[in-house]
């Protein structure tokens, strides 16, 4: 098996994170996150769960938001991480956003990568989770009448959390 040079990987990953992040959109590029993963990040590393992550992630795009939808179908925010987080890596997440918060591990803005949680906490409580996707944007179920989509975080009343080891 012939090995990619690093300088490869990291500009496949940039690509890769590019195009997750919704900065970038090509017909050129034909291959799916998680393949590229397959080819570019050994199946369990780091690189290859959050490419899972966000391939599931972006196939949820322009479903329905509904209150306490956990999917296929229909989601709520924390029904969203719950699934996307349960389809891609197996990972079982809890049902509720504040719950979500409690079982991730706590990180600081600076620490914060593509593929962990963002929590929209105010007056102390968690109302509210997406999943970061890059440069300030998370894919998201943000409320009723809406869908699924990848958008700009909108307030700074934040916290992160990390699911992905």
């Amino acid at each position: 098996m012939i090995r990619p040079s690093v300088g490869t990987r990291l500009r496949a990953a940039a690509v890769t994170a590019a195009i997750s992040a919704g900065l970038l959109t090509t017909s050129a590029i034909v291959t799916t996150p998680s393949a590229s993963a397959a080819v570019y990040a050994p199946r369990g590393s780091w690189n290859y769960k959050v490419n899972e992550v966000i391939h599931v992630a972006r196939a949820q795009k322009g479903k329905p938001y509904r209150y306490g939808a956990a999917g296929p179908r229909s989601f709520d925010c924390s029904g969203l991480v719950q699934f996307v987080y349960r389809r891609a890596l197996g990972e079982r997440l809890p049902r509720t956003a504040a719950a979500q918060y409690r079982a991730s591990k706590h990180v600081g803005p600076h620490s914060l990568r593509v593929g962990d949680l963002v929590f929209v906490k105010e007056g102390g409580y968690v109302s509210h989770v997406g999943i970061y996707a890059g440069h300030g944007y998370w894919w998201v179920a943000p409320h009723t009448g809406t869908v699924v989509k990848l958008q700009k975080i909108y307030t700074s009343h934040v916290v992160y959390g990390r699911v992905i080891h």
